[in-house]
């Protein structure tokens, strides 16, 4: 959600409504500015009203990314529509020629971008297993997926396969049935 905090938008990040026994319930609101990407926490008291603002929801393909931008091709109008680095923010480790997003549109620039949360990504890199080091349990080693990301991976997997990781958290999630 989108809502208007001192004439900017900010893009609802976290929510706690809280009603404490003495005195006015409030909301605790974490948010982030949508121009500068600086995360703030707002408390509202219980009879405030916040503006929410009115998004346009596009799909977009990606498509490629240079240094300072991706590029992604509308899938409503087959347009390819300039995403800067500074608004895809931590979805720009996880972006992979053809996969869908959705793009968030406030009067006419895109603010924001949705990744699926659940992404099948091979592995490029990948150091060996050396025999004894699971004895610890949960033990973990590094991983390069497709993109160029580090993901903390289990020991059994391998470079060539393919993992789903979590693209909200960045974590392995499990081998991917391709």
């Amino acid at each position: 959600m989108v809502i208007l905090h001192n004439n900017e938008p900010h893009l609802v990040v976290d929510y706690q409504h809280v009603s404490p026994g003495k005195g006015s319930a409030f909301t605790r609101v974490r948010m982030k500015q949508v121009k500068t990407g600086k995360l703030i926490e707002v408390t509202y008291k219980a009879d405030e009203t916040v503006p929410y603002v009115e998004l346009q929801r596009s799909k977009m393909q990606f498509l490629y990314k240079d240094e300072g931008a991706g590029y992604f091709m509308d899938q409503a109008t087959f347009e390819t529509v300039m995403i800067d680095k500074g608004v895809l923010g931590d979805s720009w480790d996880f972006l992979k020629e053809g996969l869908d997003v959705m793009a968030m549109v406030y009067e006419g620039s895109t603010i924001a971008v949705e990744l699926p949360i659940k992404v099948p990504y091979k592995i490029t890199h990948a150091e060996e297993a050396v025999r004894g080091d699971s004895a610890g349990g949960g033990v973990t080693k590094d991983a390069e997926i497709e993109t160029g990301r580090i993901v903390k991976v289990p020991l059994f997997i391998k470079q060539g396969e393919t993992i789903l990781v979590n693209t909200e958290s960045g974590e392995y999630v499990e081998r991917a049935n391709v």
